[in-house]
């Protein structure tokens, strides 16, 4: 008897609040798209530029892919007026090597960290000393 007093239907206007389907915002889908987009070519000028180091693009992708996951430290420095963002070593030697040119590349052109007067400085953190 109780699996009849509930209705098999319900119209979206009647679920309580809690329960209630959530949409992007017409405009919200535009801009997530833009946001993807551009992550999307930033990985690509990063995949060039770590190619010649790993060889095929394929390879490269999911290197910056578990670069991007990796831990690092964000150490500011305002009276040098740097960021040095401090990436932990990766999971071997060959993918450090890497990874330690890509990072001396992107160290040259000195990008500024956005609505700062920092700039960016990147570099592998030192080893443990045991």
């Amino acid at each position: 008897m109780r699996g009849k007093a509930i209705a098999r239907r319900m119209a979206i206007k009647d679920l309580p609040e809690s329960e209630k389907i959530k949409r992007l915002l017409p405009l919200l889908k535009p801009f997530l798209d833009t946001i993807k987009m551009i992550a999307y070519r930033a990985e690509t000028g990063l995949c060039a530029l770590l190619r010649d180091e790993a060889g095929r693009i394929e390879d490269v992708r999911p290197l910056l892919r578990d670069l991007f996951r990796h831990d690092a430290n964000l150490l500011p420095d305002p009276e040098h007026q740097r960021l040095t963002v401090e990436i932990h070593h990766m999971t071997n030697p060959q993918v450090d090597t890497a990874i330690a040119k890509l990072l001396d590349k992107l160290n040259t052109w000195a990008f500024p960290y956005p609505g700062t007067n920092l700039v960016l400085y990147f570099k592998f953190r030192p080893p443990y000393l045991l």
